[in-house]
Formats: structure tokens, C-alpha cells, sequence
């Protein structure tokens, strides 16, 4: 039997629309564009002659969270869970609003991850200081309408000036999905091209990269269609207290490239008392915490190796070459890691827990400092 003649719907389709070119046929079909639509040339896209008008829509740059996003942007905050993102978010709002830096009534804050206790909280908080709060399955308001209001918002010229806070990004679009990430990031882009402002609390991987740093979760389209990207880490902690480090890792404009706060979480606290707590700490504060809580994780990584040390002191080892052998016999360790302990520890004040005399012909003596037991027993 001969080679049937009948054409389908895709050989119609490219007869008519492309002149039986399958492949333009096909590249049409997939990005949606009827062959039709397509102009000869590039002449009705030139923008010449509009901006008198799209200096007017232009935004002035304020800022809308500390000096962390600005207006007219799509700015990302990263963190892992309880790091503080919701609470710190909302306090720098609150601190906007006090200002008089931002608009109360431009502010619409949905929070799309939370307990019903929590709603109601962050609800009040909204009606004390005058900015919009929304969630989902409240009111008839549903995560996935959020897209199609945005687009009529730009749509209306209704956008300019108005600024959606994102708690959490997850809920309103899937971050482990290229196409669906891309599609969200059309919406928000249009939306500041519009004249309004996006913000989106989102999570970290699980996994840090090799300098101990929380790095974004999902694929990268978020944060490369976002216009500014902090990611957000507990630097310390100090009984009830944390102090969290912003770090930008993208930037358009003048925002800060790092900025820290604290707060402090305690049992049986409200919502509000626990707001009241936030702060602002200089990055001087930040980094001494920083660097207190990479000492304390030296500490506890190396208990055994400092008992061991205190031990053979006391016991009277205390030539530096004899010293070292007996801890690794005692605890197993290289010699790389007992060394690095002896080094560390030596000094005087918090850690410190021996000094060296030099003897005869320059040889090391250890001699415990003042009032030092054993290491478990201090800590």
C-alpha cells in the first residue's frame, strides 16, 4: 500500500501557518506564538519616545525593609527554619511603618505558613500598626489566585506602589520546578516592572557549602530572576538569645551587603514579647559572636583531647614531646589534632587552659592556668 496522503492537524498547521517548514512548526507550538502574531521586524517593539512616561512609573529608591530591599524590587530572603526570618521580617516592617519610610495600607503580608495561633498573633500585630495581612483559605483568598491578581494588578496599573511579602515562597509556586519557578518569576518581574515590589521568605538546603554557609534551596531561577538575595544564618547563640547575620549574595542597588540582628525566645513568652526582644546589632557584635560560637564548637569537637591534656598535666607529663605522645595514647588521636589543641588552648583567659614555660636548652613545659579542673567540669 502507497503512502497515505491525508494530512494531520501538525501538517495542516505547518502548511498554512509556516509555508511546511515542521521544524518552525513545532519551535511555534512550544513557545506559544502562532506564526501569525510574529511581526516582519522589530519596529513595533522600539520604546523610543516612552520614557517621559516610564520615568514616571520609575520608583524613587526607598527602602521597605531596613535597608535590606527596596522598592520597586523583588528581593529574597533565605534561612532555615527558626532562624528567625518570619519574626525579623515582620520587625523591620513594623519598624518601616513607624518611620513613615513605607506605607502601612501598601503593605500586603501573606502568611501562607503558619499555626492558626500564629494567624491570629501576626493579624493583630497588622491591625495595631496598619499594614495588610492575608492567608490563605481566609476571606475566599486561595495560594493559587495569587499569580492571576498580580497579573491583573499590572494589567490595571494598579501594581505601583503596592508590596507583597511571601511567607513562604514554597506555597505559592514549586522551587524544585524550573518551569514552574520560571512562570512565578515572569509574574514578579512583571509585577515590579509594573511599579510594585515583591519580597519572598524562602528555605535553605539542608546541606551548608564548605565554608559552613546555608545556601538557597530549589533550582536557581528564583534567585536569579530575584532583583536582590540575602541568605540568612544564626551566627550565635547565647542561652535564649540568637543573633542572626543577613549576607547578601545578589544585589541592584544600594543595599547592604551585611546586616544582623537579635532576638531573644523565651518559655511561656507571647508573640508580641518575643517581637519586642528583636534588634539591630552592629556587624562588630555579629562577627565577635560569630567568632564565640566557632571557639565553643572547637571546645566541644576537641573535649577529649583537653581532659586528656589537663590529665597528663596534673599526673606531671609535661615536657611539650611527652606530653604529646601520652594524649594520643590516651585518646587515639593524630598528632596533628593534639598539637592544634596545645596550641589553641595555651593562654591566658576563657579556653585557655594551660601556659608554656621554657626550660632548659628552649624545652616546652606545660603548667595549668589558675583554678583549672577538668574541661567537662568547667563547661
Amino acid at each position: 500500500m502507497g503512502k497515505s496522503n491525508v494530512l494531520d492537524a501538525f501538517d495542516v498547521f505547518a502548511v498554512l501557518e509556516h509555508e511546511g517548514d515542521r521544524e518552525a512548526a513545532l519551535k511555534a507550538i512550544k513557545e506559544g506564538v502562532p506564526a501569525t502574531d510574529v511581526p516582519n521586524d522589530f519596529l513595533q517593539f522600539v520604546m523610543n519616545g516612552s520614557s517621559e512616561k516610564m520615568r514616571q512609573q520609575m520608583l524613587d529608591d526607598r527602602f521597605i525593609l531596613g535597608r535590606l530591599a527596596i522598592l520597586g524590587q523583588w528581593t529574597t530572603l533565605y534561612a532555615e527554619p527558626n532562624a528567625g526570618k518570619t519574626l525579623l521580617t515582620i520587625y523591620l516592617l513594623i519598624e518601616g511603618v513607624k518611620s513613615g519610610e513605607v506605607n502601612g495600607a501598601d503593605m500586603f503580608y501573606i502568611n501562607a505558613d503558619d499555626t492558626y495561633k500564629g494567624q491570629v498573633e501576626k493579624l493583630e500585630l497588622a491591625e495595631r500598626h496598619g499594614f495588610q495581612m492575608m492567608a490563605p483559605n481566609q476571606n475566599g483568598f486561595k495560594a493559587k489566585m495569587l499569580s492571576g491578581i498580580m497579573q491583573k494588578m499590572i494589567d490595571a496599573d494598579t501594581a505601583k506602589g503596592k508590596v507583597v511579602i511571601l511567607d513562604t515562597l514554597k506555597k505559592f509556586t514549586d522551587l524544585m520546578d524550573k518551569k514552574a519557578g520560571s512562570e512565578f518569576g515572569d509574574v514578579a518581574r512583571g509585577f515590579v516592572s509594573a511599579g510594585g515590589s515583591v519580597v519572598a521568605l524562602a528555605h535553605v538546603n539542608k546541606h551548608k557549602d564548605a565554608e559552613g554557609k546555608s545556601v538557597h534551596a530549589g533550582t536557581t531561577d528564583i534567585k536569579d530572576d530575584s532583583d536582590c538575595a540575602y541568605i540568612i544564618d544564626v551566627v550565635s547563640k547565647s542561652g535564649d538569645t540568637k543573633t542572626v547575620q543577613f549576607e547578601n549574595v545578589k544585589a541592584r542597588g544600594d543595599v547592604v551587603e551585611k546586616a544582623a540582628y537579635q532576638y531573644t525566645r523565651t518559655e511561656g513568652q507571647t508573640y508580641f514579647e518575643l517581637l519586642e526582644t528583636a534588634k539591630a546589632v552592629s556587624d562588630d557584635e555579629a562577627s565577635k559572636g560569630l567568632a564565640m560560637e566557632k571557639w565553643q564548637q572547637f571546645l566541644d569537637d576537641n573535649r577529649g583531647v583537653i581532659n586528656a591534656v589537663v590529665g597528663c598535666i596534673k599526673d606531671g607529663v609535661t615536657l611539650k614531646s611527652e606530653l604529646v605522645s601520652e594524649v594520643m595514647s590516651r585518646t587515639a588521636e593524630t598528632k596533628r589534632v593534639v598539637s592544634m589543641v596545645l596550641i589553641k588552648c595555651s593562654g591566658d583567659g576563657g579556653g585557655r587552659f594551660w601556659n608554656i614555660e621554657r626550660g632548659e636548652r628552649n624545652a616546652h613545659r606545660y603548667k595549668l592556668n589558675d583554678g583549672v579542673e577538668t574541661f567537662g567540669a568547667i563547661f
